[in-house]
């Protein structure tokens, strides 16, 4: 289960009357409480403590709840680190209106996977349109 004990590394944020604070008592920066709020706001978040855990590759982070079992997460030297990713293909290119479009699309996706390679990951499974990439290091 995560704890703010096991992970004193990571970002630990809540909610305090409806505004994103850090743990070190810091207001989130907008762009980051944007994002944020996408995917938690302050009902479902509760009084609970959440831990950022930031993407092997790209911009994007998860949001994990203190208490939380971690099945696609880890703790590492206080640190939460994402452990699993899946590139989803299916219906990747469904609009795509010409050949060199669908191509395209296609290499993006090719891109995104060496990327995570290049991260340490390697491939788990894959299964019904969806790549799983799994972290070890």
């Amino acid at each position: 289960m995560l704890s703010r004990v096991d992970a004193p590394s990571a970002t630990w944020i809540r909610f305090v009357e409806g505004q994103l604070v850090a743990a070190d008592g810091k207001i989130v920066d907008n762009s980051t409480r944007a994002i944020i709020e996408k995917q938690l706001g302050p009902a479902e978040a509760g009084e609970k403590w959440w831990a950022i855990a930031p993407a092997r590759t790209g911009p994007g982070f998860d949001l994990v709840a203190e208490g939380s079992g971690l099945r696609s997460h880890r703790v590492k030297d206080g640190h939460l680190q994402r452990t699993v990713e899946t590139l989803g293909f299916v219906h990747l290119a469904d609009q795509a209106r010409s050949l060199a479009l669908a191509s395209a699309i296609y290499g993006r996706l090719a891109d995104a996977a060496e990327n995570m390679m290049a991260a340490g990951g390697r491939l788990a499974w894959i299964d019904d349109g969806f790549v799983v990439v799994e972290y070890t290091a």
